[in-house]
């Protein structure tokens, strides 16, 4: 989805154009961030729509009728504001990877060996005039640094500090203002996870670390792409065992725990995560059967890479399955099941039975003080 979004989407809307000789590498590369850039052109469409219709325009509201019109025969609110971000933030989720490599490829560098294949110097991977340290390197390191910081570590942190003290303390050296901007983000992105109002936890903070593991995999899959373009098996198979394990933690967090609030949403957020994980390794067997024949690894080394992958893909599809079968009302039969909720229903009437006491005894006191 990801790469789609990124190469064939624009492909289809971006204007044929020839880099001449006076354009260099690095202003080639920075087309990368076309796809960054569009989301946000939509959400300032969008936002400048919504305040002509707010202002009653009369094109704007000509052209809304008809969704007015099949919203309310559906019976169906929608804040359009919330809608709108909501919408657009898997855009900006998709759009981050493409800016990711991009910013990946400006902290790369690449290593220039002499003939007796001893390592001469490093230059920038991008222009390979720029040797590596030097001061002309520094501006593209601290360009991709800081950039990333921004759109990745910051949001990421924000959405986790969101929910607690930490970020009530901070929030008073914000202005208004900004203190708006980051309540209307953190809570459309908030908006399906338990908050804690209804006797549940708060598990608002798991947004914050599901963006995370998100932008962390697409760290680690270029990471990957450029191991093996150097050929470096055991480091591709470590950034994999890493990646592997970050997300059977989350799965099984998210499985277990079900953050969100509607039963719909908890096996909708489990199932991406594991169609997540099965494409990580339909990648990465596409990767072996296609670069590392050089390095041949095992089969049962295979095997066991790609072992946890699928026995996490069938314990939380069974345990989402069951969860929400039993939320419609049907019961699974199993051995010991029938002792299990006798046991339960005896505990339920111990309860019960010792609530009823305790009444009646304060009742007996009352009637003592009365008298």
């Amino acid at each position: 989805m990801c790469q789609f979004w990124n190469l064939q989407f624009f492909k289809t809307i971006l204007p044929p154009f020839c880099i001449g000789d006076n354009v260099t590498g690095i202003q080639a590369h920075m087309l990368n961030f076309i796809p960054a850039i569009y989301p946000f052109v939509l959400i300032i469409t969008s936002c400048i729509l919504m305040e002509l219709h707010a202002r009653n325009v009369k094109m704007i509201g000509i052209l809304s009728k008809p969704f007015t019109i099949i919203f309310s025969k559906a019976r169906i609110t929608v804040v359009t504001g919330d809608a709108v971000f909501q919408a657009f933030s898997s855009l900006i989720f998709l759009s981050n990877t493409s800016v990711l490599s991009a910013l990946f490829q400006l902290s790369y560098t690449e290593n220039v060996y002499n003939s007796t294949t001893i390592l001469k110097i490093k230059v920038f991977y991008r222009d390979p005039t720029v040797e590596w340290p030097s001061y002309k390197y520094l501006p593209y390191l601290l360009t991709g640094v800081l950039v990333l910081f921004f759109i990745s570590v910051i949001p990421s942190v924000l959405l986790c500090i969101y929910p607690t003290r930490v970020y009530r303390h901070l929030s008073r050296f914000l202005s208004a203002r900004k203190r708006l901007a980051i309540t209307a983000f953190a809570e459309a992105l908030h908006s399906c996870f338990k908050d804690g109002l209804n006797g549940t936890r708060d598990y608002r903070a798991l947004a914050g670390a599901q963006l995370f593991i998100i932008l962390l995999s697409a760290m680690a899959t270029m990471f990957l792409d450029f191991l093996n373009h150097h050929n470096v098996t055991m480091d591709v198979v470590s950034t994999y065992t890493v990646r592997i394990l970050l997300w059977m933690m989350f799965v099984c967090l998210v499985s277990y725990v079900k953050p969100c609030k509607s039963a719909i949403a908890n096996v909708s957020l489990s199932f991406h995560l594991i169609l997540f994980g099965i494409l990580d390794c339909v990648r990465y067997l596409w990767w072996y059967d296609s670069y590392a024949r050089t390095y041949p690894l095992e089969l049962t080394f295979i095997a066991t890479l790609l072992t946890p992958h699928i026995l996490v893909a069938l314990w939380a599809g069974y345990t989402l399955t069951k969860h929400t079968l039993t939320r419609f009302g049907y019961q699974f039969h199993g051995p010991g099941c029938k002792e299990a909720l006798s046991d339960k229903a005896n505990g339920v009437r111990r309860c019960l039975s010792r609530r009823n006491s305790g009444y009646q005894e304060l009742q007996e006191q009352c009637d003592t003080t009365g008298r």
